[in-house]
């Protein structure tokens, strides 16, 4: 994942474009955080493309970056598009996409507001931490496959073979015991030496055995004999997952990862949890059997896929019928052939009345562009999310699943005093109590426009609060997400023609 976004040159434009990598954009709520890193544009050159063509080149970039991209704003007939990158605190990755009438060939001319990312806005204030230069992606050129010796040489090959982060890290790989103290590099922050390029050393620190507390723990049982010194060190790739830092992999597959100390959100699959619980079959374990709804929720949301999930969970829940189901699926062809729209449907005789209420309930901003069957799931999906939350203990479960898993945490015990920078001790956690929360998720996939995906979940990590990372009020979501707050320059979609029909016509019988 992120040996593909360091190719992506940064470009310069105004607004978003004109930011420099590491600007901070703050969240509303006035704790959650996003970094800038750059954008792209295509057609690179600048152009336009035809409709078939822009569909193409979208399809062909989601599928090389492999993540979720949050589009801001409709697709033109023509056009071309933008890709905003922003790094999230726990090492994750949010995109933005914004379509154009026509890319400039220069860059500088394409118009991104600062202010046009939902529920984020531009930090003046520098943040030196994240500027320093010092995390793994501002080092490592090569992040997969590596052994420690290939850590230390690029390490060296960025500051200097005599360079204080140099010294520590090779002081760390000849298995030199705590402490290890260094010169305090000059212009350099403690800050974000302990808490980002300290991620490097961990791993090598663990296949090292210079290490404190019980992560032999969890070498033994998800590792056996091979160990932690035989695996691969992996920093890129699978962090998208929201669990860990780095991942040590042995050669049969065998993985431990490793969550170095840090708070916050970050977004994982039905895949992510579900790698999980594989991991714990065969280790004796019984959070298999303890747990087993939990994972039964996995299993659907997994088995389901994005249009089922919400209809087959929401039948389980009690949220709508069997018979609501049988609506909700015969409800995508009538909107596919036009018969029912958003403006009709409510008149006509086709929802049940749970259904009808479901409707109702969530609230859009844009009726024009609101799709029925998309609406309706994505009604149903956010009010599972909501039972799950609230009415069930997956939260508490699925963090017990993911911390008893091939998890180890690492806290760095550093400190500064006297110019010199000095690592007490890497302290290590299993069982982890790195995610204290896991939240069911509908924000990522389900709009009253369209679906972007299947239910996602958010790992809180560090005690972060489930607040900050809640689905917003369903107000806030839906069709209205997609339209920016700034006048566009994509003329608005043309509103929906309103099919007049005979309401026996549309009508269906209320199950």
């Amino acid at each position: 994942m992120r040996d593909l976004l360091n190719i992506l040159d940064l470009m310069e434009s105004k607004g978003l474009a004109n930011r420099k990598p590491g600007d901070v954009f703050k969240g509303d709520n006035g704790k959650a955080e996003m970094y800038f890193r750059h954008i792209q544009f295509w057609p690179a050159g600048g152009g336009e493309l035809d409709q078939e063509d822009l569909v193409k080149a979208k399809d062909d970039v989601e599928d090389k970056l492999n993540t979720s991209i949050h589009w801001l704003n409709y697709m033109p007939n023509r056009g071309g598009f933008g890709i905003a990158t922003f790094d999230l605190p726990d090492g994750g990755v949010q995109m933005y996409g914004r379509y154009f009438q026509r890319i400039k060939p220069i860059d500088s001319e394409n118009q991104w507001p600062n202010d046009s990312i939902p529920g984020f806005k531009l930090s003046t204030k520098a943040a030196a931490k994240t500027k320093a230069g010092m995390t793994p992606q501002d080092i490592l050129t090569d992040q997969n496959g590596l052994d420690a010796s290939g850590v230390i040489d690029q390490i060296a090959a960025k500051f200097g073979d005599s360079h204080p982060l140099t010294q520590v890290a090779e002081a760390v790989n000849n298995g030199q015991q705590f402490p290890i103290s260094v010169d305090a590099p000059e212009g350099m922050s403690f800050t974000a030496f302990r808490d980002y390029f300290c991620e490097l050393l961990h791993p090598i620190a663990l296949q090292r055995g210079t290490f404190k507390g019980n992560a032999a723990e969890a070498e033994e049982l998800f590792l056996g004999d091979c160990g932690y010194a035989c695996c691969d060190i992996n920093y890129g790739g699978s962090k998208t997952e929201g669990l860990s830092d780095s991942i040590l992999i042995a050669e049969d597959g065998r993985k431990v990862k490793v969550s170095s100390k840090g708070a916050g959100g970050a977004e994982a699959s039905v895949k992510n949890l579900l790698d999980s619980v594989e991991e714990l079959q065969g280790t004796g374990s019984e959070l298999i059997k303890k747990h087993k709804e939990t994972i039964e929720i996995l299993e659907s949301v997994k088995k389901a896929g994005q249009k089922v999930a919400p209809v087959s969970l929401g039948v389980r829940f009690g949220i709508i019928s069997s018979a609501d189901a049988f609506l909700v699926a015969d409800l995508n062809e009538m909107v596919y052939k036009g018969v029912l729209t958003h403006e009709n449907i409510l008149d006509s005789d086709y929802l049940s009345d749970n259904l009808k209420k479901l409707y109702e309930e969530r609230g859009v901003r844009n009726p024009s562009k609101v799709n029925p069957f998309f609406h309706i799931l994505a009604a149903i999906a956010h009010k599972v999310a909501e039972h799950v939350n609230n009415e069930t203990d997956f939260s508490k479960a699925a963090s017990e699943i993911l911390n008893n898993a091939a998890l180890v945490q690492v806290y760095t015990r550093a400190t500064e005093e006297n110019g010199k920078w000095t690592i007490t001790a890497f302290d290590t956690v299993y069982p982890s109590t790195a995610v204290t929360g896991v939240l069911f998720s509908a924000q990522k996939g389900y709009y009253s426009t369209d679906i972007k995906g299947n239910f996602t979940f958010k790992i809180l990590k560090g005690g972060a609060s489930p607040k900050a990372y809640e689905d917003p009020p369903q107000d806030d979501i839906g069709a209205e997400v997609n339209q920016p707050k700034e006048k566009s320059d994509i003329k608005a979609a043309p509103k929906q023609s309103t099919i007049k029909t005979d309401k026996t016509t549309l009508g269906r019988a209320k199950r």
